[in-house]
């Protein structure tokens, strides 16, 4: 049996030396969500930021298997404490040909200094003509909830006044629609963790650029931490122009179609 944990104390044991951006969203309590297969005390936890899913602890092959009923299409599932191959193991296991292992690269800033701000400037105004981008209000918030290109913006975000209150993100319209963004997946203590989507018919325009240089000077100007977190290797080139480095790179696998 699964259960969810609502005492922080019960895992110290496991989560003690951990530093993962995805735990400590889910410990601050506010937004994800923990299980393990004991209320006290258990072997292994597992942490739940909407389709994002950490493992820790012993390997247990029963709560690799648990997923909430709503997010059975599409998920992503890694260790939370660096490549762990039981881990990947059991995951392998469970889903079979639905699992796609891919490498994803953690990236960071040491100081705001290290920020090169004539690159963000220059992205954040270079825009081809026709678009315009612009900060996400109420009436964008409810255009993101009911866009399945942009929903994982505000996702962790249950209300506008909640996503106002704590979160933050940009729409670049084209014709006062919109075609690419960048929010607040989540965050956490002074940090966001970066979210960024480009429909189709607006790729390889320099869009995706433009939105995350707009949000990462915005972070810069109040003093949040933006977190990027790249899922391939042009998302991690484009991090190193801003001033970011590679801190480290891990395993996640993609999971298509469970449930199907």
């Amino acid at each position: 049996m699964i259960y969810r944990i609502k005492d922080n104390k019960e895992i110290e044991h496991i989560t003690s030396d951990w530093d993962n951006n995805f735990v400590k969203i889910c410990l601050e309590g506010r937004i994800g969500e923990i299980y393990a297969t004991s209320e006290k005390h258990p072997s292994a936890v597992m942490f739940r930021v909407n389709e994002i899913v950490l493992f820790g602890g012993k390997p247990d092959r029963e709560l690799v298997g648990y997923y909430p009923e709503t997010y059975k299409t599409h998920f992503a599932l890694m260790s939370a404490k660096g490549d762990d191959p039981e881990w990947y193991s059991l995951i392998e296991e469970v889903y079979g040909d639905k699992a796609t292992r891919i490498t994803r690269y953690g990236t960071a800033v040491d100081s705001f200094d290290d920020f090169n701000m004539d690159e963000l400037r220059k992205a954040a105004a270079t825009l081809p003509d026709g678009y315009e981008t612009v900060p996400i209000d109420e009436k964008l918030y409810y255009v993101c909830r009911n866009d399945p290109d942009f929903s994982d913006f505000v996702a962790q975000y249950p209300t506008w006044e909640d996503y106002r209150d704590h979160g933050m993100g940009f729409i670049c319209l084209y014709n006062g629609e919109p075609a690419s963004g960048i929010s607040s997946f989540a965050d956490y203590e002074g940090t966001i963790e970066l979210e960024l989507a480009t429909k189709v018919a607006h790729r390889r325009r320099g869009l995706a650029a433009a939105v995350s240089a707009r949000i990462v000077l915005e972070c810069i100007s109040r003093g949040l931490y933006p977190s990027w977190d790249a899922a391939n290797v042009a998302s991690l080139n484009l991090s190193y122009k801003f001033g970011y480095h590679l801190d480290h790179e891990y395993t996640a696998y993609e999971i298509e179609g469970y449930g199907e």
